[in-house]
């Protein structure tokens, strides 16, 4: 039961942000230029291709607590690390149960949309915190990491094993 509230929890969260990112309703139509080649590393991009990304109802309750919530600075970073094969429109099939509009979304749009889900993902997975350290004693989480054989410990904002 725990593990349904956890995943209607993110799914809530994310939701909520689709609209935010600029997934729910109109958007301006962009041409695919889908016949260039794919980058497959990080660059540096205009200005006008970085859009600011509102907090989730997690940062603002953080906040709002006066507890240590997401650093804008870090929607930053993630849009400019994101690969370009993200900012593809041919993950359209891959993304439109999260944002049915992927494909008409600008290179800005979908760079912030990225980096909301991050952002949401991270409040639902480690509550914000940066140092969050877990290990899960529930026997459908608690199993063994199968390089070291030892018991898995989540770490870090998005809880990476």
């Amino acid at each position: 039961m725990q593990t349904f509230a956890r995943t209607s929890t993110i799914a809530w969260i994310i939701a909520c942000g689709i609209g935010l990112a600029g997934c729910g309703g109109f958007v301006e139509m962009v041409s695919d230029n889908s016949g260039q080649a794919v980058q497959q590393q990080p660059a540096s991009y205009p200005p006008e291709e970085l859009k600011p990304v509102p907090p989730t109802p997690i940062a603002i309750q953080k906040a709002e607590l006066d507890e240590p919530t997401w650093d804008p600075a870090w929607n930053m970073l993630i849009e400019q690390a994101l690969p370009a094969n993200l900012l593809s429109s041919r993950r359209e099939k891959e993304v439109k149960p999260l944002c049915p509009q992927f494909r008409h979304l600008s290179k800005g749009q979908r760079r912030a949309f990225w980096a909301y889900f991050f952002q949401a993902l991270a409040g639902a997975e480690a509550g914000l915190k940066p140092t969050s350290d877990v290990h899960h004693t529930q026997p459908e989480v608690d199993v063994p990491d199968l390089v070291t054989h030892l018991p898995v410990h989540q770490q870090g904002l998005l809880q990476l094993t």
